[in-house]
């Protein structure tokens, strides 16, 4: 009996450690890929570096710094002005080409390509 628990825990372990991936494979999911949706066209360079426009009409160019930190997104935006600032948010891949990332108006869905 105890050798079956043993067998099961280390599977369950084995499992676990499988569905966690560090920073490094997260970014290479985003490393040249774009990001779109909820009025926003993002390039997404493997420099670290991103560009792309924003709002209704996507009329307002952006760029800035991205990586991956404790499996967050985290984000500088350098220009323009008015969106200047830096942020890590919580973010969850769906398994549908699309990732949710946890923004300051709260979860928001965008399609990885």
């Amino acid at each position: 009996m105890v050798k079956l628990i043993s067998l099961v825990l280390g599977f369950m372990i084995i499992l676990s450690a499988g569905a966690f991936a560090n920073d490094t494979e997260i970014a290479a999911k985003f490393s040249g890929k774009n990001l779109s949706g909820n009025g926003v066209d993002m390039n997404i360079n493997a420099d670290g570096t991103f560009t792309g426009k924003v709002g209704k009409n996507l009329d307002q160019d952006f760029a800035g710094t991205w990586e991956i930190k404790n499996g967050q997104w985290c984000r500088t935006i350098s220009t323009p002005d008015r969106f200047k600032g830096s942020a890590c948010q919580d973010l969850t891949f769906n398994g549908d080409g699309t990732v949710t990332i946890d923004g300051r108006r709260g979860p928001a869905k965008y399609a990885l390509k």
